[in-house]
């Protein structure tokens, strides 16, 4: 589930800035939660870390566009 506690682990960056991004966008990730049938218990279930199933420098290399 995309939420700002996983956002904060990706990036480090403070829960203040993340929560007022993610402010912008609740409609989206609602609908993205939503169609994946996520909940905030998905992301404590054990075994699987968010950080090693996705890795940003991956998917933003230069930190400001999407690959």
């Amino acid at each position: 589930m995309i939420t700002q506690t996983a956002i904060q682990s990706f990036t480090g960056s403070k829960p203040a800035t993340i929560k007022a991004i993610l402010e912008r966008y609740q409609t989206r990730l609602d609908d993205h939660n939503s169609k994946h049938e996520l909940n905030p218990y998905d992301n404590r279930k054990p075994g699987r870390k968010i950080n090693d199933e996705i890795d940003l420098a991956v998917i933003v290399p230069d930190g400001t566009s999407l690959v």
